[in-house]
């Protein structure tokens, strides 16, 4: 299970927790200040929803006949992405799954000129990792080939970085690429089943502090501190610190509890690791 729910049948309730925002009431605004309802530049005009739930349209009806998916948000508090595709709540389980990593489902309205004509587009998610923000469009294989869709792409990609974004198209096998999924499954199972306890932390902290300059980035900090946890719950310990970040991995390949896992200090570079599956295509 990959903690992606297929919507047959909706209770009222669900909607209900997913109202437009009232005067007064806080707006979700995932890279961008909230209040702004519109950021505009030369060729390009981005429309922000001002809605608690941070979506510029309804994606989950009452009525509605077309497969959409729910994903439960562990990092996000109570909150479920609504995603209109398989290969879409895929992406949002690899964003919740990744330290660091803020993400919207459909984030905003792009209004943008091309060859002389205005056109409208609607990104399937926007991905935030500090200063970098990408707007991500989620297609199958097949599609991610078409040319209009390619060319759509190349556009918003000349457009957006005047006003600080980027753009990338998702394949189903970029987003399946390796390991990376599975490990993402796995995080969050463990972030949900069991809560790690701040000695954990306290404890990684504490080893990594006292390990002499040729064992920086060892796995043998973190292994100390795992050996300390109870056996049935290391494993779940292990993926419920790597989720929150205090841990970092190869996740290319299935982690295990014999895999090299290091504190996070060790990490020279960005720690945000879904960059490196998303980095391999456009």
């Amino acid at each position: 299970m990959a903690n992606r729910v297929y919507t047959a049948h909706l209770t009222p309730d669900l909607l209900d927790r997913h109202l437009l925002s009232l005067s007064g009431t806080s707006v979700r605004s995932i890279g961008r200040p909230e209040g702004v309802a519109t950021t505009e530049c030369p060729g390009l005009k981005i429309s922000w929803p001002q809605t608690d739930h941070g979506r510029i349209k309804k994606v989950i009806t009452r009525g509605g006949t077309r497969r959409r998916y729910c994903v439960p948000c562990f990092r996000g508090g109570d909150r479920e992405a609504h995603c209109e595709a398989e290969e879409e709540a895929d992406a949002a389980i690899l964003a919740d799954a990744c330290a660091g990593v803020l993400f919207q489902e459909q984030p905003a309205m792009l209004e943008f000129e091309w060859r002389g004509e205005m056109h409208t587009h609607f990104p399937d998610l926007l991905v935030v990792d500090g200063h970098r923000r990408e707007f991500v469009e989620c297609k199958r294989d097949a599609e991610g080939k078409d040319f209009l869709i390619r060319k759509r792409a190349e556009r918003l990609k000349e457009l957006l970085p005047q006003v600080g974004f980027g753009y990338r198209i998702l394949t189903t096998s970029t987003i399946h690429r390796l390991a990376y999924f599975e490990n993402a499954v796995r995080m969050r199972r463990a972030a949900k089943a069991i809560l790690y306890e701040p000695s954990w932390v306290d404890s990684l902290d504490t080893v990594w502090s006292k390990a002499s300059p040729n064992e920086v980035g060892v796995s043998a900090v973190a292994r100390e501190v795992l050996s300390r946890i109870a056996a049935e719950e290391r494993e779940d310990a292990l993926f419920s610190l790597l989720f929150h970040g205090h841990l970092i991995a190869d996740f290319s390949e299935p982690v295990t509890l014999e895999s090299a896992v290091f504190h996070k200090a060790s990490c020279t570079e960005g720690c945000a690791w879904i960059w490196k599956i998303w980095s391999k295509q456009c």
